[in-house]
């Protein structure tokens, strides 16, 4: 009895263990993903001061809320959701637009003889 209890304890204390090591790599792959959201942010504030400005907001001027708190209290990561979303959103447009793009090609090679496109 005691034997089982100590072996049930051992096997707890693994799981617990393996529990502890995917949250601490969780939490740093989490910080990495706001640490490159905060460099793309940058570098988009930097294209908007080049290409002009876009929402009414001046060229390095933060955008509206600050540094974008956040219930942990680290910046860039209560904002870090709709990051993520607009990102989403511009690979999908980008995407559609590489679509549209090779749609385009591929009828224009057609006539010319030419395989067309494989677009999926």
């Amino acid at each position: 009895m005691l034997q089982a209890t100590a072996s049930n304890q051992a096997v707890a204390e693994m799981e617990l263990e393996e529990d502890r090591k995917s949250l601490a790599k969780r939490e740093s792959h989490a910080t990495n993903m706001e640490l490159q959201l905060a460099r793309q942010r940058e570098a988009l504030k930097s294209l908007k001061g080049v290409g002009g400005e876009e929402g009414g907001q001046a060229p390095g001027e933060d955008p509206p809320g600050g540094g974008i708190p956040s219930s942990t209290g680290r910046p860039g990561a209560g904002g870090s959701q709709e990051a993520v979303r607009k990102l989403q959103e511009d690979q999908c447009k980008g995407a559609q637009r590489i679509t549209d793009w090779a749609g385009e090609a591929s009828s224009a090679l057609v006539p010319l003889g030419l395989s067309p496109i494989q677009v999926a």
